[in-house]
């Protein structure tokens, strides 16, 4: 969270004006300790739009460092999916766990 203030800061001072949040890692094995209200402590903090939030996928993340690709049906693909549609101003859920 400090990082991402930090980023966003500096990106700011340089100018740039259209900064998005990407809220990494969120643990989806115990879905009680990711509470909305985390996340808005989080955007809170970091002062920028949220954009996308993306789970902590271990087999996800054993595939891809193994150069394999994850299924297109997963909840990992579908954030990353959904991640790109917003950025091309595509209007779709968050997908927050």
């Amino acid at each position: 969270v400090r990082d991402g203030s930090k980023t966003a800061d500096k990106l700011k001072a340089l100018g740039v004006n259209d900064i998005r949040l990407i809220i990494n890692r969120v643990n989806v094995s115990e879905p009680t300790k990711n509470s909305i209200y985390d996340f808005d402590s989080i955007i809170d903090i970091v002062s920028v739009q949220l954009i996308g939030v993306v789970p902590d996928d271990r087999a996800a993340a054993l595939a891809l460092s193994q150069g394999q690709s994850v299924s297109a049906k997963s909840l990992f693909s579908q954030t990353f999916e959904n991640i790109a549609k917003r950025f091309s101003g595509i209007e779709t859920s968050l997908l927050i766990i």
